[in-house]
């Protein structure tokens, strides 16, 4: 596999996995992970995290050519994870997010990175949500738009938003209405706070990712390329 170098690697995945790819999967997650898994109630949610987990440690056994099973991680101080016997956002680095049967996995080196998929799932109080984490100017122009609009707006600042905050390893903890974005097709951080850096510095980018689904990627420092690839199964053969 390619080293992502000076690149930002983005893989898209189904969660939906046959028995034996379940099996498969299983035996290569570690005693942490297999508890975890056995802890969900649902059967669905349980097949979703050992498919999530297991696919994350095949792309990163490619690109480190090492065996699945070998991977280890360790976790910083608000619980991002990265491999272990690394510096937080040095090395290979990755992020990984899930939203029903998709997944999402960034890999690159040597950068902060954040990454964020939200199925357009009903939600019962829109504007309660927007009201807590939207900054006032976010707020403003989310309100401008037609209502027939407002959903997809909403999930675009939310995965802008939240790709940032996994980014700097705090995540939603930290306060999404403390970061203030521009969205749509060149989106920016407008303002964070100082102890992020300086907000050009930072590149945020939509990803298409097909009807009824929001994803963005935000990086530091900026990258000049971002390669899309779709994950098959086969990440188990190594083809």
């Amino acid at each position: 596999m390619e080293p992502p170098f000076d690149a930002v690697h983005i893989w898209k995945s189904s969660l939906i996995i046959a028995d034996d790819e379940y099996q498969a999967f299983w035996r290569i997650l570690d005693l942490a992970e297999r508890t975890r898994a056995v802890q969900f109630r649902a059967r669905l949610q349980q097949r979703r995290f050992v498919a999530c987990r297991a696919q994350l440690r095949c792309l990163l056994a490619r690109y480190l050519r090492m065996s699945p099973t070998a991977i280890q991680f360790t976790r910083g101080t608000h619980g991002k994870p990265r491999l272990s016997d690394t510096e937080p956002d040095q090395g290979l680095v990755f992020n990984v997010s899930d939203s029903g049967d998709h997944a999402l996995y960034a890999l690159a080196y040597n950068r902060m990175l954040g990454v964020d998929l939200q199925i357009w799932r009903g939600l019962n109080n829109l504007d309660g949500l927007v009201e807590r984490c939207f900054a006032a100017p976010e707020k403003a122009y989310w309100q401008s738009v037609p209502d027939s609009e407002r959903r997809a707006l909403f999930f675009s600042f939310w995965t802008l938003k939240e790709a940032f905050v996994k980014a700097i390893g705090i995540g939603i903890p930290f306060g999404l209405s403390r970061c203030m974005v521009r969205p749509g097709e060149n989106p920016r951080l407008l303002a964070i706070p100082m102890c992020c850096g300086a907000a050009n510095d930072w590149m945020l980018k939509n990803l298409e990712l097909g009807t009824g689904l929001s994803g963005a990627l935000a990086v530091k420092p900026r990258t000049p390329r971002i390669v899309f690839r779709e994950l098959a199964s086969a990440c188990l053969s190594g083809r």
